[in-house]
């Protein structure tokens, strides 16, 4: 038996230090195919990594995105961590407030379902007054592409969907999202450790 199997839900963090602090992103995805743990990790590196690099000029170059790990939910176990080395940060102006984050949405047809990830580290030159600029908000759709079309590819073949899930049974209830809706404004993130998503 694979270490992740067709239908599984696995849990993917990214993790970014930034100013001492570290910002989590998370996002789950269902399996579409069995994998090792080893060649599950490697993809979820490459997908994250492809989607981070498309906002990567917007991210403060103090940034330092260190890790990214993997648990499947269905069965509990731990996939492993893997260090980032798809990109690096490139902003080398002045990071916006902690609390500030770029907000990508992922709504679904589930009532009251709806996705988030805030992005970490945006600098002052991304906006102009109270809004994006217009080179931020489509290097954010980039990105939002990349989280919702999943990823297929790789040696064996790794193939998982991106899915927004229960906050409560994650494992056992999600939906596909049917869209992204990118913010104009920067976001506040209240109640949450900075960068945390979905």
């Amino acid at each position: 038996m694979s270490d992740v199997n067709i239908n599984d839900i696995v849990l993917i963090k990214v993790v970014i230090v930034l100013g001492g602090s570290q910002m989590l992103n998370v996002f789950h995805v269902l399996a579409a195919s069995d994998n090792d743990g080893p060649d599950f990790m490697t993809a979820a590196e490459v997908w994250t990594s492809a989607a981070y690099y498309t906002v990567r000029s917007q991210i403060t170059n103090t940034a330092v995105p260190t890790s990214v790990s993997a648990q499947n939910l269905t069965t509990g176990n731990i996939l492993g961590s893997v260090p980032v080395s798809g990109w690096a940060p490139a902003n080398t102006g002045d990071a916006l407030p902690y609390g500030v984050s770029a907000l990508v949405t992922f709504p679904t047809a589930t009532s009251r379902r709806r996705g988030r990830t805030f992005i970490p580290g945006f600098c002052e030159s991304d906006g102009n007054g109270a809004v994006w600029t217009s080179g931020t908000v489509g290097a954010m759709g980039d990105f939002a592409d990349i989280i919702i079309n999943g990823y297929v590819g790789g040696t064996p073949t790794v193939d998982f969907l991106f899915v927004v899930a229960d906050a409560v049974n994650p494992s056992t209830d999600f939906s596909l999202p049917t869209g992204t809706l990118i913010r104009s404004i920067p976001a506040y993130q209240r109640r949450r450790k900075q960068g945390v998503g979905i």
